[in-house]
């Protein structure tokens, strides 16, 4: 394989090239070879360059050709948030502005992908992903009003929930002096979740505070693994 590229307009200057030896076995049935290889742009000027891939056999003459063209851009430069599309599937658009949202988020811009995670979650109300990463950027800026609200999300009482959110959203609910909610929110889940000792200590927590002290040795025996 030979990759060239360089700048559209510096038609004097010597192109940058990389060459590498592949496995041609690497292929499908149809002959098509799948590879990848990262060009390191870090050191070009922002402009328009063009990349050239060449691949042939050794000893062979003929050789295939594919190009592409690529933009360099500054640092300062606002990058908008991007996707994959792939084949049509169930809430596409839940997963497209899943993606987005991460993309904001790997930008810096958490405004932006809080948005993005909460308007995933709306469209694809199953999407647990959604609710993982807006738990976890809400709780990373002390939002503990609209952790809280993600109680009500209807996925947390039709599917398991990673525990690490459910305690971020309990954590919120106790703080906003609301542990029955807890009780609700943690009860529904433990019976659909593999025993999980931080959980039970969590409901444990919240039945005490409500006055369900049976309840609350119940459950913290179960945490230590005492049946």
């Amino acid at each position: 394989m030979r990759y060239v590229f360089g700048a559209v307009t510096a038609s004097h200057a010597t192109p940058t090239e990389e060459n590498e030896e592949i496995e041609a076995t690497n292929r499908d049935a149809a002959g098509n070879l799948l590879t990848g290889h990262t060009v390191d742009t870090s050191s070009l000027l922002p402009g328009t360059y063009r990349l050239v891939v060449g691949a042939n056999r050794v000893g062979m003459p003929q050789t295939a050709y594919e190009s592409m063209t690529l933009h360099v851009e500054p640092q300062s430069s606002t990058v908008s948030a991007w996707t994959a599309y792939g084949g049509n599937v169930p809430d596409q658009a839940a997963i497209d502005d899943l993606k987005r949202g991460i993309s904001a988020e790997a930008l810096g811009s958490d405004g932006e992908a809080q948005r993005l995670y909460t308007k995933s979650l709306s469209e694809g109300p199953a999407e647990l992903r959604s609710l993982d990463l807006l738990a976890a950027l809400l709780s990373k800026h002390s939002q503990t009003q609209e952790l809280a609200a993600l109680s009500q999300q209807p996925v947390i009482s039709t599917a398991a929930v990673e525990p690490k959110t459910l305690l971020s959203i309990a954590t919120a609910l106790t703080t906003s002096g609301n542990s029955k909610a807890v009780v609700r929110m943690l009860e529904t889940q433990i019976k659909m979740q593999p025993p999980d000792p931080e959980l039970f200590r969590a409901l444990a927590d919240a039945c005490e505070a409500t006055g369900d002290k049976s309840r609350a040795r119940d459950l913290r025996a179960l945490a230590a693994g005492k049946n």
